[in-house]
């Protein structure tokens, strides 16, 4: 199964693009992100309720569950050593973006944090290491209606999304709990 989160007040019964910030620290890392898979900004999907992005205990966000999806492939953890890298990097030169990751990275193997063994340059390490079909799926479009199953945390949630156009069989209300830290 692979899941999307979403605030309440945003998700509609229909189709949903991703919005980035403008000036998003996360710019720069999207759009070089953008060049590998093809479309920015990226939308987040689990494979895995164990690692929502987006999510945590606390969280009001509403979770759609599609039991098959197409997307490009992303290892979170992997990601999350190349946004360190990448955050508040504001440059439009991609070949730079490139110089950057990899003598940052060859420094982080240095230190033990990143295994580049395998590998014989920054393109090869990508494609081994980071955009492989594992815990996280991006996408460019997601259209809720077609989700298999819906997950709230409460009867005003299950009612709210009713509203919206979602049909009542689909909508369950539980708990759900993840590890992934809150983007």
């Amino acid at each position: 199964m692979y899941y999307y989160a979403g605030d309440i007040e945003e998700v509609f019964c229909g189709r949903i693009r991703p919005r980035l910030e403008k000036d998003s620290l996360l710019e720069t890392a999207y759009r070089w992100l953008g060049r590998h898979c093809g479309f920015f900004p990226p939308l987040w999907v689990s494979r895995n309720q164990n690692k929502l992005v987006g999510y945590n205990i606390e969280s009001q966000k509403v979770l759609f569950g599609f039991k098959r999806m197409n997307g490009f492939g992303v290892i979170y953890d992997e990601w999350i050593t190349l946004v360190g890298i990448l955050a508040n990097l504001k440059t439009s030169s991609f070949y730079y973006v490139d110089q950057v990751l990899f003598e940052e990275l060859q420094i982080l193997e240095k230190d033990g944090m990143v295994d580049f063994e395998g590998t014989k340059n920054l393109r090869e390490y990508l494609q081994k290491k980071v955009f492989k079909k594992s815990d996280q799926i991006i996408v460019q479009s997601l259209d809720l209606r077609r989700s298999d199953i819906i997950i709230c945390k409460s009867k005003i949630q299950k009612a709210a999304l009713i509203k919206k156009g979602f049909p009542a069989s689909k909508i369950k209300i539980k708990k759900v709990y993840s590890h992934v830290a809150q983007r």
